[in-house]
């Protein structure tokens, strides 16, 4: 590149406003007023949770269990499972079945996740412990 030529800036996309419009799938009327973007957003977390399911129909297991932190966040909308940005494991589980899915955490962790992250607008149903129990 010559010296004489500038770059042209690439426009950045960024995906964080649409975290969390999957939570919306639910809302018939709220699915129906989305943006183009956020249809993209819905579908993708349709296909992700129908790849989960056929993972457990080809190796015949009831459910699986999602604790790792990028696990967790690539199937729930980016949803934040840690504490500690560090962390390998998160603080919560998701959990998914053939008909059902689960957001599994401690008392402490599941306000936490109930007011930040819209994991229940996505159909996963909460299964809370005490904190002090072992995960």
């Amino acid at each position: 590149m010559r010296a004489s030529q500038s770059l042209t800036p690439m426009p950045i996309f960024d995906m964080r406003p649409l975290r969390g419009y999957s939570a919306r799938l639910r809302d018939a009327t709220a699915a129906a007023n989305l943006s183009p973007l956020e249809k993209i957003a819905m579908s993708e977390f349709e296909e992700k949770l129908a790849r989960v399911r056929d993972l457990l129909d080809s190796h015949r297991l009831d459910a699986i269990v999602l604790s790792r932190v990028a696990n967790f966040a690539w199937l729930a909308d980016g949803a934040a499972s840690y504490v500690g940005i560090a962390a390998t494991f998160g603080a919560s589980s998701l959990v998914v079945t053939r008909d059902a899915q689960y957001v599994m955490a401690n008392n402490i962790e599941a306000t936490r996740l109930a007011a930040e992250e819209p994991l229940e607008g996505l159909g996963f149903q909460p299964l809370v412990g005490p904190w002090h129990a072992p995960n």
